[in-house]
C-alpha cells in the first residue's frame, strides 16, 4: 500500500456509510436496500428489502457479492482505492451491521394497503365473496372448519403456534392442488422440507423468516413425536445455524403442514391429541377441471378473508383452533398405532379390583424385559401408556406394603395371582387363555 492510499477500515466505513443512505457520502447511492435485526446470543441478522417494505432474510455473503458488484460497475472507476477483494467485503458487510438501524417489528404476512415491514405481503386486499371451489374442495376434507381456521391463523402474528395440520388422503384428490396455492399466495415465507437426518444441525436454518413448512408425501410418520418437532410447536427458542455462518436463537413463527399417503404415527398422550388438526381427504369424484388451480387462484383473495374471519370467530385472543374428532376416526387410528402395547397388555397384565393388590416394580421390570429384551425405550413407553390407559402407576402405601414403591392394582396373568377376581373378569380371562381355570379359593402369591 502505498502513503498516498486510503486505509482499509476507511474504506470500510466509507461503504457502510453508503450503505445506510448517509447524506454525506461521496460514493454512488447503493443498489439494494439492508436491514438488520436482533437475533439470540447478541448476533444481528441481515435482511433484504426485496420490494418496498417487504423483506427477506441474507447471509453475509450475498451482501458481499452485491458490494463486490456495486464497487465493480460505479465505484472504481472514480475511486480506484476501492478494488477490494471477498474478504474485505464481507468485513464492510459487517461494518454495516455495527452501524445500521434494526428493524423492531416485521409481520409475517400483510395484506395489500396494510402499514409495516413484512415478510410477504399478499397480492389482495382483505375483502369478501363467494369462493365455491374451495367450498366444493372442503365437502371432501374432513375437520374442514379447523383447516380454514388454521390458513386463516397463517395471516395473525401472535397466532398459537403449537398446533400442525396432518392432511391424509391417497392421491388424485387435490392435496397438492392446496400446496400449490398456498405456496403462491406465500412465496417467500413457504418453505417445502422433509423431515432432517439425524445430525443435520443446519435444517432449522431453512425455517428462518418462514410462516409456512409443509411436508409434502411426507413418509416419516414419527417425525411429530419428535423432541425437535416439539420444539419448534412449543414456542422454544431454537438454535439456528447456516454452514459457514455464526449460530443464533431465535424463536421462529413458522407453522407446519403435513400432506401425506399415511396416518401419522401418534400415541394417546394428551400432548399429542391436542396438537394435531388430523383432517382426512377424499378423492375427486371424476376428473378434476384442467383449470382447477385457476379456480383456486381466482377465488384467493376471498377465501384467505373468509379463512381469516372464521379464525378470529373461533379463536378469540388466539386460542387454540378448535378440532372436531367427534368421528372416532383419529382415536381410532391411535389405539391402531399402540395395538401393540394393547396386546402386550392383555397377554400379560390386568388391574386388579383388590385393595391390597400390587406388583413390586423388580417383578414388573422382570416381566418387561422378557418381552421387550434391552429396549428400554420402548420398556418406559409401555409404562407410560399403562399409567395413561390404565390408570397404574407406581406410588408409596404405607399401611399395605411397608412405605414402598409399589404398582398397586397391577397383576401379572399367572396361575398363581388369578384370585379374588369376580366372575365377570375370571370369565373374561378364560375368554383370552383356555387353558386357565377358575382361580378361587388359590391362595395369593404376592407378585
Amino acid at each position: 500500500m502505498s502513503k498516498d492510499s486510503v486505509p482499509k477500515p476507511q474504506l470500510m466505513r466509507a461503504i457502510a456509510r453508503a450503505m445506510i443512505g448517509d447524506p454525506l457520502s461521496m460514493l454512488p447511492p447503493f443498489p439494494v436496500k439492508f436491514h438488520t435485526i436482533a437475533g439470540g446470543n447478541r448476533v444481528r441478522l441481515y435482511l433484504r428489502e426485496v420490494e418496498p417494505s417487504v423483506l427477506e432474510y441474507v447471509h453475509e455473503v450475498n451482501i458481499a457479492d452485491v458490494i463486490i458488484a456495486w464497487l465493480t460497475d460505479e465505484v472504481i472507476g472514480e475511486f480506484p482505492d476501492f478494488e477490494l477483494g471477498p474478504k474485505d467485503c464481507i468485513e464492510a458487510a459487517r461494518m454495516f451491521r455495527g452501524v445500521s438501524r434494526q428493524v423492531e417489528k416485521i409481520h409475517n404476512v400483510l395484506w395489500q394497503g396494510e402499514d409495516g415491514m413484512t415478510f410477504r405481503r399478499l397480492p389482495w386486499a382483505k375483502g369478501s365473496g363467494s369462493c365455491p371451489t374451495f367450498e366444493n374442495m372442503g365437502t371432501r376434507i374432513s375437520n374442514w372448519v379447523a383447516l380454514k381456521c388454521f390458513i386463516g391463523s397463517l395471516l395473525v402474528d401472535d397466532a398459537d403456534r403449537q398446533q400442525y395440520v396432518w392432511l391424509h388422503g391417497q392421491g388424485q384428490n387435490g392435496k397438492g392442488a392446496l400446496s400449490r396455492f398456498l405456496h403462491r399466495v406465500l412465496g417467500g415465507v413457504y418453505t417445502s422440507q422433509v423431515p432432517p437426518a439425524a445430525g443435520d444441525k443446519f435444517w432449522t436454518s431453512a425455517l428462518l423468516g418462514k410462516r409456512l413448512c409443509v411436508f409434502p408425501d411426507c413418509n416419516n410418520a414419527s417425525f411429530v413425536t419428535s423432541g425437535l418437532f416439539k420444539s419448534l410447536t412449543g414456542g422454544d427458542p431454537v438454535k439456528v445455524e447456516a454452514k459457514n455462518q455464526h449460530s443464533t436463537t431465535a424463536i421462529l413463527p413458522v407453522k407446519y403442514l403435513f400432506l401425506s399417503n399415511e396416518r401419522p404415527s401418534l400415541s394417546s398422550e394428551k400432548a399429542d391429541q391436542r396438537r394435531i388438526i388430523y383432517c382426512e381427504i377424499e378423492a375427486f369424484d371424476g376428473e378434476p377441471s384442467p383449470e382447477y388451480e385457476e379456480l383456486l387462484w381466482n377465488e384467493g383473495g376471498a377465501f384467505l378473508s373468509h379463512c381469516l374471519d372464521l379464525y378470529k370467530e373461533h379463536c378469540p385472543k388466539n386460542r387454540q383452533i378448535p378440532v372436531d374428532n367427534s368421528d372416532g376416526i383419529l382415536a381410532d387410528w391411535v389405539s391402531t398405532v399402540e395395538e401393540e402395547f394393547e396386546t402386550v397388555w392383555e397377554k400379560n397384565f390386568y388391574v386388579s379390583t383388590r385393595s391390597d393388590a400390587y406388583t413390586i416394580p423388580s417383578a414388573f421390570a422382570a416381566r418387561l424385559e422378557s418381552i421387550w429384551k434391552g429396549d428400554r425405550r420402548r420398556q418406559s413407553e409401555f409404562r407410560s401408556w399403562v399409567e395413561r390407559s390404565k390408570g397404574v402407576r407406581k406410588k408409596t402405601n404405607n399401611d399395605i406394603c411397608g412405605g414402598r414403591k409399589v404398582y398397586f392394582g397391577l397383576q401379572q396373568v399367572t396361575l398363581g395371582h388369578l384370585i379374588d377376581l369376580s366372575e365377570t373378569q375370571q370369565q373374561e380371562l378364560q375368554k383370552r387363555w383356555p387353558d386357565i381355570r377358575s382361580a378361587k379359593g388359590q391362595q395369593k402369591v404376592d407378585s
